[in-house]
């Protein structure tokens, strides 16, 4: 076994050390450069040492990072396996990179849970994309698909990229998997998907379009039964959205099938699905039964432009079907797609998963924004959610992205919830952040000097939250008091920022406090009509009473926040 080998096998399995950010970012440069052959060592060796071990003990043997490492080899195989002249020599048999046999035994041997590495084995397969890579993959999900649905996902990816695969290799087989109801709506997007790519004839379930329509049926009874009372779905909210999620995923898929088929007989359940109360569902229906020659689901579709979690989807097949010039011009505008893609992420189902009940234009600023190089049409709106007794709003951004923070930002100046979505956006490099319980060696350093600025400048009961490196300068965030207030402070050499939590209902948070201190530098930096917004800005006054003396104790124990990422590079909150 090589150094290379070497070095990237004891890292998957050491299971004590701590790598920072950067340490991680030079090892994924190594993982992208290394050999055919150095990568077959490596899955022979992850393999071998999984099998041998009891398979409810794999799971504590890998590495806290082993799932970024098998992601990362993962990707490099999949750059390898996708290359043209790559893929003529596996066709050809001048070389086998790695064998259908050794992705099948890896696909085996990893843990279930998380359901990632799963995922990768099944992206491994799929990029491979040979006969007998496409046969077992079917076997695969038929049998025992990974556990969540954003696994399966990114497992079938590389068919959605590719398009030298052999169709007659994974369907009609990989249908038997939508029994999976987790799985199933990504198995019919993928044939929907190559139905249009290749423009087939016939859809690849078209052999089993009765049992397809007979699904779809019993999917929208499931809904009907949710929209009457959603205690039928489950009685935990996760278990709730998760259900609602598969639920619609596989209405709208299904709806989209019905109108590539082109069978007449799945007029009436399409008719079933656009009376529901969900936008994308009503509008994957309409646009079926217009492609299917009804005349009401052609003048449904166009109606359906007014509602903004629908207007996307309603004008590109209005533009498809050749029915766009029937739609209103003012739902084509600039603002109108910025308020429908700002309506579609909120309906989603990791936010609210219903659109909501009505959306304003609060503010449209063009700005030079991080990670993009052109001048940004950047929009503020306010939404509002009415669900019973309980009403939601907040502020959310449109533009260079959508997102909405857990927080309320509507007592914020309007720079500040800028700077806050800007702070929250910008990825760079030397722009990083760590739970303070992982930078014992910073303490000396950053985190004492900092926090003692906090207590000169009147701070007490400080927690320590998070410690950043922007650019350069460490930056420490805290709770904190001041007099009688809880707050949330973010400390550097030259500033403290503090924000006010105890009088909120939903109050700022470290993330919204780390991102608007960077947002502030970042968008006075590179737009002029902001350079002064934050000059001689008074933060909040101090609060006139005091703590009593036994209230004065310092912690460094915190809870860390956290925040997911979407599969377009999105982030969204859990708290939304």
């Amino acid at each position: 076994m090589n150094s290379v080998v070497e070095s990237i096998t004891e890292r998957i399995w050491d299971t004590i050390y701590f790598y920072i950010p950067r340490e991680l970012e030079e090892f994924y440069t190594e993982i992208a450069k290394i050999s055919p052959s150095d990568l077959l060592a490596i899955f022979e060796d992850i393999t071998n040492k999984l099998e041998a071990t009891p398979e409810d003990k794999r799971a504590t043997i890998l590495s806290r990072h082993a799932v970024g490492y098998i992601s990362h080899l993962g990707l490099r195989f999949a750059v390898l396996a996708t290359d043209k002249e790559m893929r003529e020599q596996i066709k050809s048999g001048q070389t086998e990179l790695l064998s259908t046999h050794l992705l099948e035994r890896f696909y085996e041997a990893v843990p279930k849970k998380p359901a990632e590495y799963r995922g990768v084995a099944m992206q491994m397969l799929a990029a491979r994309s040979q006969d007998s890579d496409l046969k077992a993959l079917a076997r695969i999900i038929r049998d025992d698909p990974p556990a969540t649905c954003e696994a399966f996902a990114v497992g079938l990816s590389p068919l959605f990229r590719l398009n030298d695969w052999n169709l007659s290799a994974f369907f009609p087989e990989a249908f038997q998997a939508i029994e999976h109801q987790h799985i199933a709506a990504s198995i019919i997007d993928l044939s929907n998907f190559v139905t249009n790519q290749r423009k087939l004839k016939q859809h690849p379930g078209y052999e089993r379009r009765k049992e397809l329509m007979e699904l779809l049926g019993g999917v929208v009874r499931r809904l009907e039964k949710f929209e009457e009372d959603p205690r039928n779905f489950g009685q935990e909210v996760n278990e709730i959205q998760n259900t609602l999620k598969e639920a619609i995923s596989l209405a709208v898929s299904l709806c989209y099938c019905m109108g590539l088929m082109g069978d007449e007989a799945a007029i009436g359940k399409l008719n079933q699905a656009s009376e529901l109360m969900h936008r994308r569902v009503q509008a994957e229906a309409f646009g079926s039964l217009a492609r299917l020659g009804d005349d009401h689901g052609r003048k449904q579709l166009i109606a359906l432009a007014k509602e903004p979690s629908a207007r996307l989807r309603v004008i590109a097949y209005a533009k498809e079907l050749g029915l766009d010039d029937m739609i209103n011009p003012k739902f084509m505008s600039d603002v109108s797609t910025a308020e429908a893609k700002l309506a579609l992420w909120l309906s989603e189902p990791r936010n609210f998963s219903v659109p909501p009940t009505k959306l304003e234009l609060i503010d449209h600023r063009e700005l030079y924004w991080p990670g993009y190089k052109e001048i940004q049409d950047v929009y503020l709106f306010r939404f509002h959610y009415e669900l019973g007794p309980l009403t939601i709003s907040n502020i959310a951004i449109s533009g260079p992205v959508n997102f909405a923070f857990g927080a309320d930002l509507a007592d914020l100046p309007i720079e500040d919830i800028y700077a806050a979505f800007a702070g929250w956006h910008m990825e760079h490099p030397q722009v990083q952040e760590f739970p303070v319980e992982y930078m014992e060696a910073f303490k000396a350093t950053a985190i004492t000097p900092l926090q003692r600025k906090l207590r000169d400048a009147g701070h007490k009961k400080i927690k320590n939250i998070t410690l950043g490196v922007f650019f350069g300068e460490h930056v420490l965030v805290s709770e904190s008091s001041r007099g009688k207030l809880r707050g949330i402070a973010v400390t550097s050499s030259n500033d403290i920022l503090w924000f006010p939590t105890s009088s909120r209902t939903r109050p700022i948070t470290a993330v919204e406090a780390y991102s608007i201190f960077k947002g502030r530098i970042v968008l006075r930096s590179f737009n002029e009509a902001l350079s002064n917004a934050w000059r001689n800005f008074e933060e909040y006054p101090y609060a006139d009473e005091e703590d009593s003396e036994d209230d004065n104790e310092d912690t460094n124990s915190f809870k860390p926040d956290s925040t997911d990422h979407d599969s377009d590079g999105n982030k969204s909150s859990n708290d939304s």
